[in-house]
């Protein structure tokens, strides 16, 4: 299961992941018009859908939960 989150920054978008132990990984990429990050949470990531987003790029998180402050 992935949940999109539209207009964000990759920094939001890697934050959201970091900050959740259930996401298993995202991606990050933009359609004509805004950036769309998409955070899963039930399987790893294994590509994205390159066809409608520009320098779409693809992380796979393995480490585990990190805690933040």
């Amino acid at each position: 299961m992935c949940d999109e989150l539209w207009g964000v920054s990759k920094e939001k978008c890697v934050l959201t992941c970091v900050q959740d132990c259930k996401c298993t990984g995202f991606d990050y990429g933009f359609d004509a018009s805004r950036a769309r990050c998409r955070i899963c949470s039930s399987t790893s990531i294994v590509g994205t859908e390159a066809s409608i987003l520009d320098a779409a790029v693809c992380y796979d998180r393995t480490a585990g939960c990190l805690d933040l402050p």
